[in-house]
């Protein structure tokens, strides 16, 4: 078979796929999986991650040396000494040009993480609400260190812990379980809405086949579940201060 069949094979393949919404390169080696395992690797090697819109995206970012390392033959290169040289249209599929853009406009090449391309990264996005909800966590603990102990710091520390593993656990700690139940209502239909559930699942569970709710970050609703994070916890904290007595009950 030379490179012609090869790169027909893989159109074949890649046309029965759903394009509607896109691809992503997890998309493409869960499909290629037990049907053909060199193209399965070679779009493994050459192909980053991103979201995808044609066959032709795919075929665009693999360059000649994949198709002649699939025949056996060893490459050697063009002949010019000079790596621009040789051809490569990389820069014309949409993860090229993104990082072209980012590029030219003074930035770091972004990462491209699955939900489109030109997109932020959906490791820098995790990154920025973690950090968020990581401030409100220790602006709380720094006000339990400075000013409390006994049996104080014990009521507080408890639900802000508990707050801090799930929305709405600190509230019911704190006998408030109409606000514990949005809580944790919010909680989660945001975390599932804006693809927090589905990222944490693939990239540090390891469960790459998981979609849980969307299987692409949403940077608006991801904002909203860090500030509905931030919140809960502040709230944990918050409650923990009326007595039993004053304690409401939602």
């Amino acid at each position: 078979m030379d490179t012609s069949e090869m790169r027909e094979l893989l159109r074949g393949y890649l046309d029965e796929i759903d394009w509607s919404d896109g691809a992503t390169k997890d998309n493409l080696l869960l499909h290629l999986a037990g049907r053909d395992e060199t193209l399965r690797t070679m779009i493994n090697q050459y192909v980053v991650d991103g979201l995808y819109q044609t066959p032709a995206d795919i075929l665009n970012v693999i360059p000649a040396q994949a198709w002649q390392d699939a025949q056996g033959d060893q490459w050697r290169g063009a002949p010019s000494s000079y790596a621009d040289d040789a051809p490569d249209t990389f820069r014309e599929s949409p993860v090229g040009q993104a990082a072209g853009d980012a590029s030219q406009a003074g930035e770091s090449s972004p990462t491209m993480s699955g939900f489109g391309p030109a997109a932020e990264a959906t490791t820098e996005i995790a990154a920025e609400a973690v950090e968020a909800s990581k401030s409100a966590a220790l602006e709380a603990w720094s006000d339990i260190a400075n000013g409390f102990t006994g049996e104080m710091m014990s009521r507080r520390i408890v639900p802000v812990a508990l707050s801090a593993m799930t929305e709405g656990f600190g509230q019911a700690y704190n006998r408030q379980p109409v606000k514990a139940a949005a809580l944790l209502a919010a909680g989660l239909g945001l975390s599932t809405a804006s693809g927090l559930n589905t990222w944490l699942a693939r990239r540090v569970f390891g469960a790459k086949g998981v979609t849980i709710g969307s299987d692409r970050i949403r940077p608006g609703l991801l904002a909203l579940w860090a500030a509905c994070y931030a919140y809960n916890l502040w709230d944990a904290w918050a409650g923990a201060e009326t007595t039993d007595a004053e304690r409401p009950a939602g």
